[in-house]
């Protein structure tokens, strides 16, 4: 008896890049079970005492400083439109 196929790859390239290969999709907060409780414990110290950025500039800038744009609120320094 004639011994028969075991293997072959025909096909399998084609079929793979015919809607493309894509990477896999990363999202934007990545699971934090398993990690080091120690670590988890300083990250969650360090995001309650960290600023967003929105706050910081808020603080340095006074209020009177802010006009309406365009495209909104802007810094009166920064606010320029080339009409």
């Amino acid at each position: 008896m004639a011994k028969s196929k075991n293997h072959t790859a025909h096909n399998q390239s084609y079929k793979a890049h015919k809607n493309g290969i894509k990477k896999p999709k990363r999202h934007r907060q990545t699971s934090t079970k398993g990690m080091d409780p120690k670590f988890l414990r300083n990250l969650r110290y360090s995001r309650k005492n960290n600023k967003k950025s929105g706050e910081a500039e808020a603080e340095d800038v006074p209020a009177h400083r802010f006009t309406v744009c365009s495209w909104g609120f802007a810094e009166t320094m920064r606010c320029t439109v080339n009409l």
